[in-house]
Formats: structure tokens, C-alpha cells, sequence
């Protein structure tokens, strides 16, 4: 059948030995077909597996959904695993409807594909959704990056077998095999630009061009073919201006090349690197972020990533989500654990100070019987720096001291009495610093936990 001798061209070309493969099935045409062509293929090695995602959008069709597959895969003796994926609100404000679904599906399935040991993730994407991915990317106006369309094998673990396959040879499978797949109605809601594209705007440009699919996969084979070469001179490109670190990529602008288009593909590698599963930045996003990097100070790239820049360095990071508020009683001589920020700290008594010690400090009374708190900072919390004569907010202490934003939640206080004595690592405040070094002093003492 042609539909299976399309997956056995595809698994030579890649060279996808006998494996374990979790085939992403939703119940409709193009999956189910997926899931029985690929299961005609038991006896050379592979073993099948099935991951249905059920986002409950649709009430009980999306009940209706997982009990198809269920039945199918029962039929057909293939080990079947569902997960129910409802979508946050706030996922849904951010991102929208079809970009938050489709996150929430391939976290599901790469969580089923690790508990069961499955080699690979297989989608059951068509030469028609690719051709619908490259017209859909060149009217919001992608660079020529994102008209690559849809990876046939993305990041060595997705598989997409069926893009070279016609929707025509996926119908003749499911008919040949007496199966009727789900249909699913919200394919049919204009409100979404994809559903638009494959009811209105393909249909027309298809009367211009037959060829028209035909010509868009080529587009996209032709644009991957040539993104090797593109991506080693952009690479090359990087070379002494742009630094590199887990969490963040750091921008020389006095080195850095005067072609904006090469500063918009240094960029977007960048964004792809720090962020793989974002969907990529438009083409317009990046001319204008490229455009306003001598005056940027701070910009949002995505919910995760932002720019911050001084006019000499732009710095490309990760925003770190907040640290969970703590408070915690520490008594003199004891340790506690801050699970929030993954600290230790140890408040240490000893009789005199040892020298010249930053995180050592004296009480400004004998009386010594109120508790050490530890915790985090608050709304409307007040410092008083080593060395000044009045109090200020711990806030302006903070940006006084350049202390970047995304740690500020991060830093333990020590209080006493309500006072704040230390703020963890930058400094202690002016009514407990050590005025006489041969009495009785106390010592902060932090460490990472691992």
C-alpha cells in the first residue's frame, strides 16, 4: 500500500531502527491511520504504542474522542495511554486557544513517552498541513527561517512520517479498513487563522494554482535544505561579541556586525537556543527588536524570555520565576533549610568578631530572648544601610545596588524584633553593625544546598 511504503521511505531515510514509537493519536483521519500503518510494521521490530491527550475543550466529544482510540487500539492489541490536559486560564490569555493546547499535548505525550521508555514521539502531520504551515507563516509575515514549515524530525526525538503522504492516501487506508475517524467541529471555527487558511484561502489559491500544495512543501524542503549553511554562518557570525550561558546570551554591541539581517538571525538563534519550544519570533518582531537595541533598557521577547540593555551590552535571559514566599525561625547556633531558594543558612554565636567580617553583626540590645525570623522580602519593606543616617526602601536598596530584578525574591532577610538585620549577601543594616569587634558577635553564614 503506498501509504506504508511512505513510512518504511521515511524510516530508511532517517534511519529509525526498530524501536518503540508512542504514536500521537487523537482520533482523527490522519492519526488513526498513522496508528494502523504503523502497526502493520510489529513484525519487523517496532513496537507500537498510543498517546491520546484529551484537553476536555468539547464536553463529551472529547470523551468520545479518547474512547475511539481506546477501542481501536484494543482491537488491534496496542498498548493505549491517555492524559487529561485541561488548559489554564492563564495559558489560554497568553497564548491562545491552539498555541496553549498544542504546549500542553506535547508536554502530555513526552510525559508518557519518558514513563514508558518509548524511543521516539510520532505525529501524523500531512503534505497538506505542511502546506497549510508554509502559506500560514508567509501571511503573518515569518522570515524565511520559519518557512521551513514543519520538521519531518525535530530535536532527534518527533517524528513526522506522513509529510510526504496525501489526504487522499489517508482516507483510502481508514476506507480499505472499515474504520470511521472522529470528527472534530472545532476544525471548522473560522476564528482560528489555520481553519480559515484550509476552509477559505486554500480553496481559492488551489483554483489559481492546482500545484499549489505541490509548490508550498517544496518551499519548505528547499528552505531546510539551505538552513544548515545559513545557520553555520550565523554561528561563525556569533564569534566574539555574542556570550553564551544556560540562562542567557549576552550581546557586545560595539562588536557586534552592522548587517541588521545577520543581527536578526544571530538573534532568533539565540531565542531558539534559550527557548526550543517557543514557536519563532515574526520576522517583523525582529526587525524592530533589532532596531531598537542601542536605546533598549528592558522588552518582553515571550511569556519567558526578555531583553535588557544598558546601550553598550544587551543582555537576551530567562525570566526566573519568582521565588515562593518563606519564613522560617532560625536560632542561634542552628541551620535551616530554605527549600524555596535551595539555601542553607547557619547563624553562628561566637564571643568576638573575627576580624574584618561583612556578615557579622551585634544586637543593639542586652535583651536577647526575641526569635532570628528568616524570610523573604515584602511589599513596603524598609532597610537601613551600614553607613547612613535614615532608613530607605529595601526596594532602592536593591536597584542602588544593582542586584538584578529576577533574584530579588531569592535573597533571605534576617530580622529581629521586625527590624530587617541582614539582607543575605549584600549587607547588614546600621543599628546592628559591630561596634565593639571583643564582644559577643553573630555570624551569617549561606550556602547553596544541592
Amino acid at each position: 500500500m503506498a501509504i506504508e511504503d511512505a513510512l518504511r521511505r521515511f524510516l530508511d531515510e532517517f534511519d529509525i531502527a526498530p524501536s518503540r514509537i508512542l504514536v500521537a493519536a487523537s482520533g482523527g483521519a490522519d492519526s488513526t491511520a498513522l496508528l494502523l500503518a504503523w502497526n502493520e510494521l510489529r513484525d519487523e521490530g517496532y513496537t507500537i504504542l498510543a498517546g491520546h491527550v484529551n484537553h476536555a475543550l468539547r464536553g463529551d466529544e472529547s470523551d468520545g474522542d479518547e474512547a475511539f482510540v481506546r477501542a481501536i487500539c484494543s482491537s488491534h492489541d496496542i498498548e493505549f495511554h491517555a492524559v487529561r490536559a485541561e488548559l489554564s486560564p492563564e495559558n489560554v490569555r497568553g497564548h491562545g486557544v491552539e498555541a496553549a493546547a498544542r504546549a500542553a499535548r506535547y508536554a502530555a505525550l513526552e510525559a508518557i513517552r519518558s514513563r514508558t521508555d518509548a524511543d521516539f514521539i510520532a505525529t501524523a502531520h500531512t503534505r497538506k498541513d505542511q502546506a497549510e504551515t508554509v502559506l500560514m507563516r508567509f501571511l503573518t509575515g515569518s522570515g524565511t527561517t520559519r518557512l521551513q514549515g514543519i520538521s519531518p524530525a525535530k530535536s532527534g526525538r518527533i517524528l513526522r512520517p506522513f509529510l510526504d503522504v496525501d489526504r487522499e492516501e489517508v482516507l483510502e487506508l481508514l476506507s480499505e479498513r472499515k474504520v470511521v475517524p472522529r470528527e472534530d467541529r472545532s476544525n471548522e471555527d473560522e476564528r482560528f487563522l489555520r481553519n480559515r487558511i484550509r476552509l477559505d484561502i486554500m480553496p481559492r489559491l488551489l483554483e489559481i494554482n492546482p500545484n499549489l500544495i505541490s509548490t508550498l512543501c517544496e518551499t519548505a524542503s528547499q528552505a531546510r535544505s539551505e538552513s544548515a549553511a545559513l545557520e553555520e554562518l550565523v554561528r561563525r557570525s556569533s564569534s566574539g561579541w555574542v556570550l553564551e550561558s544556560a540562562d542567557r546570551t549576552t550581546f557586545d554591541l560595539g562588536q557586534a556586525p552592522d548587517d541588521p539581517w545577520l543581527l536578526q538571525a544571530v538573534l532568533a538563534r539565540q531565542i531558539r537556543r534559550l527557548e526550543p519550544g517557543m514557536r519563532d519570533v515574526s520576522a517583523r518582531d525582529l526587525k524592530r527588536l533589532v532596531d531598537e537595541l542601542p536605546r533598549l533598557r528592558r522588552v518582553s521577547v515571550s511569556g519567558s524570555l526578555e531583553l535588557a540593555g544598558d546601550g553598550k551590552e544587551v543582555t537576551l535571559r530567562l525570566r526566573q520565576t519568582p521565588a515562593r514566599a518563606f519564613e522560617l525561625e532560625v536560632v542561634p547556633g542552628t541551620s535551616v533549610l530554605i527549600p524555596e531558594i535551595g539555601k542553607r543558612l547557619t547563624l553562628e554565636r561566637r564571643q568576638s568578631a573575627p576580624g574584618e567580617q561583612s556578615d557579622a553583626f551585634q544586637l543593639p540590645s542586652a535583651d536577647t530572648s526575641a526569635p532570628f525570623i528568616v524570610r523573604s522580602r515584602r511589599p513596603g519593606d524598609r532597610f537601613h544601610p551600614a553607613g547612613r543616617s535614615s532608613d530607605r526602601s529595601l526596594s532602592d536598596f536593591l536597584i542602588k545596588r544593582r542586584i538584578p530584578r529576577e533574584v530579588r525574591d531569592s535573597i533571605p532577610l534576617l530580622t529581629w524584633r521586625g527590624e530587617i538585620v541582614s539582607v543575605g549577601g549584600v549587607g547588614i543594616a546600621e543599628p546592628f553593625r559591630v561596634r565593639d569587634a571583643s564582644q559577643e558577635v553573630y555570624v551569617i553564614v549561606l550556602e547553596e544546598t544541592v
